[in-house]
């Protein structure tokens, strides 16, 4: 009989360790849509700085 439980319990386990590895990924996937929106948010402010940057240049040059 105790091996019947030891098996219940490994096949538990490696149930209860899928269930955690998917709700990892599924963090870190929304984890990674932030990111991408971050990025894309400092990239445009990065092209609008550019363009200031560039107008004050031609503007004094």
């Amino acid at each position: 009989m105790q091996f019947i439980d030891d098996v219940k319990n490994w096949i538990s386990g490696v149930f209860l360790d899928k269930i955690r590895l998917i709700s990892e990924n599924v963090d870190l996937k929304r984890r990674n849509k932030q990111l991408s929106k971050d990025y894309e948010t400092i990239l445009k402010q990065y092209e609008s700085i550019t363009k200031k940057y560039y107008a004050l240049l031609s503007e004094k040059g």
